[in-house]
């Protein structure tokens, strides 16, 4: 269909770090994803934690993960966010959520304070927090 975006899709014309999103509410995945692409970024999207397993099947290279701790699937991100640890430890993730004290505890004791960004949130704040983890993630990796 015609203006419809792929399960997977990236903007190749940027030589940023890739991005992946995941998040069900398509609204905020979809402006999320452009303000990335805005501030240089390389993004891909995927509405639920499978879709973001899928995507490192693909082989597709991902340098972060942004998150929804809720999402409308059998595997939510928590459970990603674990996933990645086991499978890419080399991969932050950041995690957010709008569902108060217990989603968050959860989260920061899975991924840490710095790495979790509450809901709502501004597009500025969320591009700096991913700023912020690739260069930590860069600056374990030297």
């Amino acid at each position: 269909m015609v203006g419809q975006r792929s399960q997977f899709e990236t903007n190749e014309a940027h030589s940023g770090p890739v991005v992946l999103i995941v998040e069900d509410d398509t609204l905020l995945r979809r402006t999320t994803g452009e303000y990335l692409r805005l501030s240089g970024f390389q993004v891909i999207e995927a509405a639920n934690a499978v879709e973001a397993v899928a995507v490192f099947a693909s082989g597709k290279p991902v340098d972060v993960v942004f998150s929804d701790v809720a999402l409308s699937a059998a595997m939510d991100g928590l459970m990603l966010a674990r996933w990645l640890q086991r499978q890419h430890p080399h991969i932050p993730v950041m995690l957010t959520s709008g569902y108060g004290d217990s989603a968050r505890q959860a989260a920061t004791e899975l991924v840490g304070s710095t790495s979790f960004l509450s809901k709502p949130y501004r597009q500025a704040a969320a591009v700096s927090h991913i700023r912020a983890l690739l260069e930590e993630a860069k600056a374990e990796a030297a």
